[in-house]
């Protein structure tokens, strides 16, 4: 048993294809400007069609555009045109999650694609086991003197031991025993099944054996997968699970995707802001 942390990584996302547009359009708009990210340059070609609004006059309504990006993004935003922005997606790779985090995540299925690490395919031996905040204990905590305490076993009452370092480091211990039980019970279940599960058994058997056994291993166990989501669908997921009262583990992960794409799309996640408390909150809440 181990315990494993939540990481992110972004594997893939959405550029243009300007080898099969309108050349001029292609050049102003999706293509030659450089100053421009491919997420920027996909929405406003997708938005500039919706008015026909690539020059004044093309559409007798239009007499204006608005040519710099942050405005014309910012103004999307603001209309709530957020059509436009599900023609981009990116792809999230995340791992060291427990299934906790995939029940709470698998719920934005709209605009989401998900292909999560399968139990009924992968046996375990070594069991890791997702950490999240409430696990981890701070300098300070790791300093308190009652923990010290419960560490040298040095108590009358364990009762009396009512600190939240002790409390962490109780949780910790518990759910490493149980984990490691699980382990043990995982192991006995294999040789139960160990000719069902033997290498040159056909795999259906294999499948059918795995599948069974995942339900002695505990839902904190460290999984993940990959989540492609478009902007749209990624900032409604961000703007729910980035906030106060969502569960620990998504918040600690939507905190990670957030902080990338704030780096890679600036503009498009730029107006998400940390609060006083540490949670982000975006300007513009539906779109």
């Amino acid at each position: 048993m181990r315990f494993v942390r939540p990481t992110v990584f972004l594997t893939a996302k959405s550029k243009p294809n300007p080898d099969d547009c309108d050349e001029e359009t292609a050049d102003k708009y999706s293509y030659g400007s450089d100053h421009k990210t491919a997420g920027e340059k996909i929405i406003e070609l997708a938005g500039r069609r919706c008015y026909m609004s690539f020059v004044p006059g093309l559409n007798p309504n239009v007499t204006r555009i608005r040519e710099d990006i942050e405005k014309y993004i910012g103004n999307i935003f603001a209309s709530k045109h957020g059509s436009v922005l599900e023609h981009v997606y990116f792809t999230f790779a995340i791992e060291g999650v427990s299934r906790v985090f995939t029940g709470e995540m698998n719920r934005h299925r709209a605009g989401t694609a998900i292909s999560e690490g399968s139990m009924r395919f992968i046996r375990f031996t070594d069991i890791p086991f997702c950490e999240t905040p409430m696990l981890r204990l701070t300098e300070e905590e790791q300093n308190n003197p009652q923990l010290k305490e419960y560490s040298r076993g040095s108590f009358e009452n364990i009762a009396d031991l009512r600190s939240l370092a002790v409390k962490k480091q109780r949780t910790r211990d518990l759910f490493e025993k149980s984990t490691v039980q699980d382990e043990i019970n995982y192991g006995e279940f294999c040789e139960i099944w160990a000719e069902e599960l033997a290498p040159e058994s056909k795999f259906k058997f294999k499948k059918d054996i795995t599948s069974l056994g995942r339900r002695g291993i505990p839902m904190g166990v460290g999984t993940g997968g990959q989540w492609t989501f478009n902007v749209r669908a990624l900032r409604h997921m961000l703007t729910m699970r980035c906030d106060e009262p969502a569960e620990e583990e998504i918040c600690v992960v939507g905190g990670l995707m957030l902080e990338k794409m704030m780096k890679e799309e600036p503009i498009l996640f730029g107006d998400f802001k940390m609060n006083e408390n540490g949670f982000w909150r975006p300007m513009h809440y539906k779109v």
